[in-house]
């Protein structure tokens, strides 16, 4: 359940309010995870954020390592959709083919 509250000072202060009203409400209702709006933003944000971080970090020395190549290359494009179709088909194909040399009915009989 959510609840928003608009504050005119610091919403921290009016966490204890809050929790008295809900409470008089309905008292089964638990106010443990209380933030402001700032906070949730952040937090929502932060595995967005760790991975920009992530690419920035590794960026550097994949630049240097892949020297001549630009972002926009349509070679590298073509050549890096090539390689992740083969990885698709590959996890596709390799437990489909696995599944059909099983019996059926032993599939079914052993669940």
């Amino acid at each position: 359940m959510s609840l928003v509250a608009r504050a005119s000072g610091d919403p921290k202060s009016l966490f204890s309010q809050v929790r008295r009203e809900v409470r008089a409400l309905d008292p089964n209702i638990p106010t443990r995870d209380l933030k402001t709006l700032s906070d949730h933003v952040t937090f929502s944000f932060r595995p967005s954020r760790m991975i920009a971080t992530l690419v920035g970090a590794l960026g550097l020395p994949l630049r240097s390592a892949l020297f001549g190549l630009s972002g926009a290359d349509p070679i590298t494009f073509a050549v890096v959709s090539l390689l992740l179709i083969v990885v698709a088909l590959a996890a596709c194909y390799l437990p489909a083919r696995r599944a059909t040399k099983v019996d059926p009915m032993v599939a079914l009989r052993r669940d």
